[in-house]
């Protein structure tokens, strides 16, 4: 079995763009506005996320349709914290299982709603079969996923600056693991 990989990075909000964020991520009907890569979405209860639920982002790529698959494994929620992570089911195009190299990918996004809150989304994986040799691009891949996720969020609330959404982008941390 393959040795279980981490990408994580995370990033120092206000409150007020932590809830805006937390509230993002907590509706599945506002993926499609902020989410490049979600040009529509099918899931069961498109107004909440609840454990278990089933989740499919779809897009097109050259006339091809492209799928996400998820499932949401884990819910926590304080009135300061969120936390929700979602395991890969698979990705298909046109019905047909593409990305093989990569098993059990999650990836968790957790918000605290506080003064000194903020958002860090953590992406493992595991590599098997021919993906173990290229497990480096396999990495660029999922630190790219993990950077499109937060420049996603981040530009949906500069957009909404004129309502009265904003995003100050105090300090981005980094982490990896092996």
């Amino acid at each position: 079995m393959s040795q279980r990989r981490q990408y994580c990075e995370n990033l120092l909000l206000s409150l007020e763009d932590a809830e805006k964020i937390r509230y993002l991520i907590m509706k599945p009907k506002h993926w499609v506005d902020w989410h490049r890569e979600a040009t529509r979405i099918f899931t069961s209860d498109p107004e909440n996320f609840s454990i278990d639920q089933k989740l499919s982002l779809q897009t097109t790529n050259k006339g091809a349709l492209l799928e996400s698959r998820w499932e949401v494994t884990n819910i926590r929620s304080t009135d300061t914290y969120f936390e929700i992570e979602f395991l890969s089911i698979g990705q298909y195009r046109m019905e047909k299982p593409v990305g093989g190299g990569v098993e059990s990918q999650r990836i968790c996004f957790t918000v605290l709603t506080s003064e000194s809150g903020g958002l860090e989304i953590t992406s493992t994986w595991r590599c098997k079969g021919w993906g173990k040799l290229f497990k480096k691009n396999i990495r660029r891949i999922m630190k790219m996923q993990i950077r499109h996720l937060f420049e996603d969020l981040q530009n949906y609330t500069k957009k909404g600056k004129s309502s009265g959404l904003f995003m100050e982008h105090v300090e981005m941390n980094q982490h990896e693991q092996e």
